[in-house]
């Protein structure tokens, strides 16, 4: 397995974030997995699995990862800004 971590990206509203990820060969995609996980800008050690649903400043915020191809994925944001999070892709070859 292969973690790769991104901190303090903010996904635009209504829109989309996409992470260059190398790691993500056709292999990968054949016959393997990535999980992801996110944590928050409060200091914790503790990492909760995508889609991420809370309420910021009021309103709702939903992240999904809608989208996994060759070398990249793609987050989507349903809602209002998002604050700054940390998120982790584990990436797992297939035995």
């Amino acid at each position: 397995m292969q973690s790769v971590t991104f901190a303090n990206v903010t996904v635009p509203t209504n829109n989309t974030y996409t992470f260059q990820m190398p790691a993500i060969t056709q292999a990968i995609l054949d016959s393997g997995a990535v999980n992801v996980y996110y944590k928050g800008s409060q200091p914790t050690d503790t990492w909760y699995p995508l889609p991420q649903y809370y309420y910021y400043n009021g309103g709702l915020v939903w992240l999904i990862l809608p989208d996994i191809t060759l070398g990249q994925t793609t987050l989507s944001n349903v809602g209002i800004t998002a604050e700054a999070t940390t998120y982790r892709f584990d990436i797992i070859a297939a035995k």
